[in-house]
């Protein structure tokens, strides 16, 4: 039984330093010039390196490097440290440092984001403008509704918490034409059955379509 308690003890360690690794290895701290959301909307697929720079006003972090591409980030106005959110990453070919794809989160919904990542982490829910959902709402909802077939079954509209974007080439070098993936998460309020207290119901949307499963959060719910 030591042993097993033990070795618990040395895998929550092991996944602290991990975590720890994780989160330097991708850190943007350093990094001086900072994306704004009007900057982002100038960058296209297939800008060079340097327009790319230029519109930025600096350079980024390289990220990873293999031998037909290379990565590099820059953080959003709102980075404040976390390894994968409020910052843009973009991919450049090897061979001629032209845009492939870019992978943005946060940069443009940052100063939304922000607000309600400070309202949710003090468990501030008042102060979410979102109706309160029931468990049979819930019970209605099915993976690929639009967003506003939700938003009527449950009573209205969400706060949405965050967006994220993924640009990538859709041909070969030269071929100016891009597919874009978004992905966005809004909160609806509800009433937790084991105690009574107000929390939010967490939704994610790909394109537009509804993508989490809630069997889970109808487990929580009073009906």
């Amino acid at each position: 039984m030591l042993a097993l308690v033990g070795g618990f003890f040395l895998w929550l360690k092991w996944l602290e330093k991990e975590n720890e690794r994780i989160t330097e290895e991708n850190s943007l701290a350093d990094v001086e010039a900072t994306i704004t959301p009007e900057e982002f909307e100038k960058i296209k697929i297939d800008m060079t390196l340097e327009e790319v720079e230029k519109i930025i006003g600096g350079k980024g972090k390289v990220m990873y490097e293999s031998e037909y591409s290379i990565e590099y980030g820059w953080p959003g106005e709102y980075y404040e440290g976390d390894p994968f959110d409020y910052r843009m990453d973009a991919t450049f070919r090897k061979e001629d440092k032209t845009l492939s794809s870019i992978d943005e989160n946060n940069v443009v919904f940052g100063e939304q984001a922000r607000k309600y990542d400070e309202i949710l982490d003090k468990r501030d829910y008042a102060n979410l403008d979102a109706p309160v959902v029931r468990k049979k709402q819930l019970k209605r909802l099915e993976e690929g509704m639009s967003y506003s077939e939700v938003a009527s079954i449950l009573g209205g509209d969400g706060v949405q918490t965050s967006e994220s974007r993924y640009i990538h080439s859709k041909g070969s070098k030269g071929y100016r034409e891009a597919d874009e993936s978004v992905h966005s998460s809004y909160v609806w309020k509800c009433i937790r059955k084991k105690d009574g207290e107000e929390w939010i119901v967490p939704l994610s949307f790909n394109d537009g379509e509804l993508s989490l499963t809630t069997d889970a959060l109808q487990e929580m719910l009073i009906e």
